[in-house]
């Protein structure tokens, strides 16, 4: 397992990515593309039913809350945010803020989805 190198390349046919440190061979690969959460000065944040995902702290304090909470606003890695509000709109009102470029990035089949 690999952690925190950046892929430049894959190559599946041959099982070699290149990284900045030169190739590493792999028989199977999970790519996570890491992502930001939002900053702490973004109005509104500190509210109550607000959560930034960042650790699993974060992910604690949401599963301990949900009971008493009607409205939720989450902010934190994609898809895993989009998965999350999926299931929590279940038993809340969910919403999911994300940066303003990801979105540009789905195919209109999977914003219409998201909305």
């Amino acid at each position: 397992m690999r952690l925190g190198d950046q892929v430049a390349s894959i190559q599946t046919s041959s099982g070699l990515a290149r990284i900045r440190g030169g190739r590493v061979g792999f028989d199977r690969a999970i790519i996570a593309t890491g992502s930001r959460a939002v900053l702490d000065d973004v109005r509104g944040v500190s509210k109550r039913g607000v959560f930034t995902l960042r650790a699993l702290g974060d992910y604690l304090a949401l599963s301990a809350s949900l009971g008493g909470l009607s409205s939720i606003a989450i902010s934190g890695p994609l898809p895993l945010s989009l998965i999350l509000a999926q299931t929590l709109s279940r038993v809340a009102r969910v919403s999911v803020f994300v940066g303003g470029g990801t979105l540009q990035r789905f195919t209109q089949r999977v914003l219409g989805a998201v909305s």
